[in-house]
């Protein structure tokens, strides 16, 4: 009951009131439209999200669709604890290891904001709690339930597939009381289960808004349910798989593991499996092999953990590990109650040493109040903040009212998508998902969205096919994007946070109007780091700064071309503050410089590079131009130079290699 009090006090309380980002724009998205999320799809998501918008009469839409983090977060931790008692009877340390990690990072954030990993959560320790029972108990009931569960959460997430090792082995274990009338039954219960992935084609059929299915054909279903466009199981179409980028995967889990369970959860994971095998080899085994499957799936994944975006999306995918070996954690607290009670019971006299061993065992609790307390800033600050949103607003306030807005890429479109469905300030503007309109069933879509707009043949290829479109729009409408396509017949000119088409042959482009209005929007936009990011940077939101700190170096860039050198200048010092390790602000900036034979400016500027990244070569190319042609010194010129080509050279060799 105090497990409960607790988490449902802290959880509900410091529930999100925003969307987050990443891919809750379009969870949200697809809840308001009744349509279908991008692939899996969540149908059972979904469904429960409509429910509770219907219900639910208060807060904002994503704050009622956040009972779909917090309320499963709280039941995991309850499911796990009521299975680490019936494992070990110890109330206290079940306790005090569902709390652990309950204040871990990534447990408590995704039990915060919208998303669909805290629902995965309770499935997989519901599944995992089940099995054992199973095991233990060998009662049928159990595995009907395992693969109705099972069923369900296929319905929802498939990163519950690589539970399936551990599921499969406990059952394995008392195979001999599942008889041939069990199966045909478990497979009727399994498929009921299952009977949410109705969703996407029944909604399909309507060519709602948000619609990543298609029409409601046998391949649109299957390319949705096995996420075919990003590749089943991967993080996405275009990520790499070199083995030693994987294997770095696999490192950066240990990384995490560390900074959120600390040296003492090390230590209590390493013990933990020593004593979880030697209570049960049969639960080991389970374990063990739950924990090697999830490690695989990071592995198989290829995550490029090269931006902050990224790793973000991987730190959402560690949770079942953290969930499996919590249970691990569990027995290493139990071998040091153990070590414990034997030291002082050597110590002090019996009728003392029980009191001093109940005092020590209380003295864990500090463990996870440290968490708390090390991750209550980081956590607390996202309850009202909106800085997602507001990037979205911030967007669709770059636009006139009649205009074409082509969006593309997670954080902008998606964040975007939801401020448009969910506020509809903005009835007149067509927003368009770039990929999509690589899709023919999308045609149907935007026809029946926005009858005004023409619609071309579908193109040889996806750039022929987006500038069919924007040609037989261009006229009609003013086309903006997030974007700039390469085209032979119009540039993108910075306008805000976007791009605006213009074809060449356009006369009208005044470039003093661009760069009145530029000032304009940007004079207009809110400033991302007024919110939470001012005080840390959560790894998903502080993706949105980059939307912003690119975009003023676009226009930073665009404005020195043309001789604005005092707007680019300032543009340029705003996407520093916005994003001081972006060393391409201050490549563009020192360059600036450069052209208007600011020597020592240039200097500060291209210093600033190495200071950044030793290893990038265009610093000591700026250097070498900035002698020679600013401060008119040939022999620290011809220096440069020479790291310059030594730094290229030294990249060129292992990119052979590779």
């Amino acid at each position: 009951m105090l497990l409960i009090l607790i988490t449902s006090a802290i959880y509900f309380a410091l529930q999100v009131e925003s969307i987050y980002g990443g891919d809750a724009g379009d969870l949200v998205s697809a809840i308001i439209v009744s349509g279908v999320a991008h692939p899996p799809g969540y149908p059972l998501y979904t469904m429960l999200g409509i429910l509770l918008t219907k219900v639910i009469s208060f807060g904002t839409i994503a704050y009622r669709v956040g009972f779909l983090s917090s309320i499963p977060g709280i039941l995991t931790l309850i499911i796990l604890y009521d299975l680490i008692v019936y494992l070990s009877q110890r109330y206290f340390i079940a306790f005090l290891t569902s709390l652990l990690l309950a204040f871990t990072y990534p447990f408590w954030l995704y039990s915060e904001v919208v998303e669909v990993f805290s629902l995965n959560n309770f499935f997989l320790v519901l599944l995992l709690s089940l099995s054992i029972h199973y095991l233990k108990e060998k009662k049928s009931k159990y595995i009907f339930l395992i693969f109705f569960v099972l069923g369900l959460s296929l319905s929802h997430h498939h990163i519950i597939l690589f539970l399936l090792p551990s599921v499969i082995f406990l059952i394995w274990q008392n195979k001999q009381l599942i008889s041939l009338r069990h199966i045909g039954l478990i497979f009727i219960i399994f498929l009921i289960g299952l009977i949410f992935y109705l969703y996407p084609v029944v909604s399909s059929l309507s060519s709602p808004s948000i619609n990543w299915q298609g029409p409601p054909t046998f391949r649109n279903f299957f390319d949705l349910v096995a996420r075919i466009g990003y590749g089943t199981f991967r993080v996405g179409s275009a990520t790499m798989h070199d083995p030693i980028l994987r294997f770095l995967s696999l490192w950066a889990f240990f990384d995490f593991f560390f900074k959120d369970f600390r040296i003492l959860g090390i230590i209590l994971f390493v013990i933990g499996f020593i004593s979880l095998f030697r209570f049960d080899k049969k639960i080991f085994t389970a374990i063990f092999l739950g924990i090697l499957s999830y490690l695989f799936f990071l592995f198989y994944a290829s995550f490029p953990l090269t931006e902050n975006f990224s790793v973000a999306t991987y730190e959402r995918f560690i949770q079942p590990l953290y969930i499996l070996m919590t249970v691990v954690i569990a027995f290493g607290l139990i071998l040091a109650e153990k070590i414990l009670s034997t030291i002082i019971n050597r110590v002090l006299d019996p009728d003392k040493s029980e009191l001093v061993l109940r005092i020590a065992l209380f003295c864990f609790l500090i463990y996870p109040a440290g968490l708390f307390i090390q991750n209550f800033p980081k956590i607390s600050i996202l309850k009202r903040d909106f800085t997602a949103e507001k990037l979205g607003e911030d967007i669709l306030n770059s636009v006139p009212p009649d205009s074409i807005l082509i969006i593309s890429t997670d954080n902008p479109l998606f964040d975007t998508q939801y401020v448009y469905y969910s506020q509809k300030k903005w009835p007149k503007v067509k927003l368009v998902h770039l990929s999509k309109l690589y899709s023919s069933y999308y045609y149907d879509q935007l026809k029946k969205d926005y009858p005004q707009i023409e619609m071309p043949e579908m193109g040889s290829s996806p750039h022929e096919t987006v500038f069919s479109f924007i040609e037989k729009n261009y006229g009609k409408f003013p086309i903006y994007s997030k974007l700039s396509i390469d085209s032979k017949d119009g540039i993108w000119v910075p306008y805000g946070l976007l791009f605006r088409y213009v074809e060449k042959s356009d006369t009208s482009l005044k470039e003093t109007e661009v760069i009145s209005e530029n000032e304009r929007l940007w004079a207009s936009y809110h400033d991302p780091l007024s919110g939470s990011l001012s005080q840390y940077k959560n790894l998903m939101l502080s993706d949105v700064l980059k939307s912003y700190s690119v975009s003023r170096q676009e226009i930073g860039y665009w404005a020195a071309k043309k001789g604005y050198y005092l707007q680019s200048e300032n543009h340029l010092l705003e996407a520093q503050r916005l994003d001081p390790r972006d060393v391409d602000s201050y490549v563009i900036l020192s360059q600036v410089y450069l052209m208007q034979k600011k020597c020592e400016q240039a200097k500060n500027e291209i210093d600033k590079i190495g200071m950044i990244d030793r290893d990038d070569s265009r610093s000591d190319y700026l250097q070498s131009l900035n002698y020679a042609v600013c401060f008119k010194d040939k022999e620290k010129a011809a220096f440069y130079e020479k790291l310059f080509e030594e730094k290229r050279r030294g990249k060129e060799t292992p990119l052979k290699k590779l």
